[in-house]
């Protein structure tokens, strides 16, 4: 068989189907196409061209139109998305809302609100505050309130916590060895109050269980003698949570035991707190006392005031207060959560000291922080009035807690 004939290149049809737009079918072919089908010269390459053009637009327009629907798709996904986490964070809001914890919240954006309020009040005032402290004046604007300071507590928080505590469910227990006594014979072991009471005055969290033993020991031994001493006599009961440790025990001063020594004396200084017409529920007051170069101070007890939700003995750490040096700073703090509380100008503490030697020691008083009977800060007028001194050459340490007790009838010093 004979081969068939070797057609010639088609230069100028292959080169105009080179130039056409047409990624699936090759130029060259659809030349070779026409040669070999024989076409009419009534269509013309330009007409092929033309054809070729129209199917490229058609493929690009619908390339377009698949990405405009792709997008849309992608938008309507997103938009699904956002609308069902709306409406999750919505249903948990609305959860919250109606939740246990929910009440807890709002009373703890109350609480910071009535903080402010108190703050800004409490500013306003001290300015116009005048006070008759003998030793030194401070005015409430200058006051530091530390309980904004998770690390520095004040008496405020150990009160409402000892509430919250109070009326928590299953807070009523048999007594135990350490604790407050909140009503009654009942006396509930509450280890945190007793920690952030300590860490208010700066004492270690098991010298306060250990304080408040003595205390309740001591108590049930008066409460004892009082209902044998008078029969039919109504008792009062015990203020609630109000903290009473023992007063320390305190070594005599060098030289105080000794016979014929006449700068033996014993000064006391009451600390009053003037609350107006508001109720005081608890304070904390910082307390300065320096000895002349003459004498010898030691401090012999800190005694609580006249209402009987402020007679326990305040808080404070005895082995920082029961040194004798030349210059000490601690904290007196009480509180109590009962609703029998002082008004006006009352006495919250007393101060008593052994001063050998001459001079006189300087006690200055600073305060802290005030509160009333909603657990927010109040203002207060802060004075130290002291009392006419006990002295005499035949004094002696067993006779100091009778000449303290004695120095409750004496009148303020001119």
């Amino acid at each position: 068989m004979s081969s068939p004939p070797t057609q010639p290149p088609l230069d100028p049809e292959a080169a105009l189907g080179d130039a056409l737009p047409d990624p699936v079918l090759a130029p060259r072919a659809l030349a070779e196409l026409r040669e070999a089908f024989a076409p009419s010269l009534e269509v013309s390459p330009e007409a092929d061209a033309r054809v070729l053009h129209t199917l490229h637009d058609y493929r690009r327009k619908k390339a377009h139109s698949a990405g405009f629907w792709r997008g849309f798709q992608i938008a309507a996904v997103l938009a699904i998305v956002a609308s069902f986490m709306f409406y999750m964070n919505r249903r948990n809001a609305e959860m919250a809302a109606n939740s246990a914890f929910a009440k807890v919240a709002a009373e703890q954006r109350e609480a910071a609100k009535a903080r402010e309020e108190s703050i800004t009040h409490l500013a306003d005032a001290g300015a116009a505050e005048k006070t008759d402290d003998l030793n030194a004046t401070t005015p409430l604007a200058a006051a530091t309130y530390a309980y904004a300071v998770p690390e520095k507590p004040t008496i405020l928080d150990v009160l409402n916590l000892a509430r919250r505590v109070e009326n928590s469910p299953g807070a009523t227990a048999k007594r135990s060895r350490s604790g407050f006594k909140p009503t009654g014979e009942v006396v509930s072991p509450f280890e945190e109050v007793n920690e952030l009471a300590a860490k208010v005055v700066g004492a270690e969290p098991s010298q306060v269980p250990a304080l408040a033993d003595r205390a309740l020991a001591a108590r049930d031994e008066r409460d004892a003698f009082a209902d044998s001493s008078s029969e039919g006599a109504e008792r009062h009961d015990a203020p609630r949570f109000n903290f009473s440790p023992a007063m320390p025990a305190v070594a005599p001063a060098p030289g105080f035991a000794q016979p014929g020594f006449a700068e033996t004396r014993i000064l006391s200084y009451d600390i009053m707190l003037d609350v107006g017409s508001r109720a005081l529920a608890a304070f904390q007051i910082e307390i300065s006392m320096s000895a002349p170069d003459t004498a010898r101070v030691t401090l012999m007890g800190v005694r609580g005031g006249d209402h009987p939700a402020l007679q326990r003995q305040p808080l404070f750490d005895s082995r920082r207060v029961s040194k004798p040096g030349s210059h000490t700073t601690f904290t007196i703090a009480n509180f109590d959560t009962g609703k029998d509380l002082p008004t006006g100008d009352v006495r919250v503490a007393r101060i008593v000291l052994v001063v050998v030697g001459p001079g006189n020691p300087g006690v200055t008083a600073r305060l802290v922080i005030a509160a009333g009977l909603e657990g927010i800060p109040i203002p207060a007028g802060l004075r130290v009035v002291e009392r006419a001194p006990i002295s005499g050459s035949d004094l002696k340490h067993k006779q100091l807690e009778k000449v303290v007790d004695d120095a409750e009838t004496l009148t303020p010093a001119k």
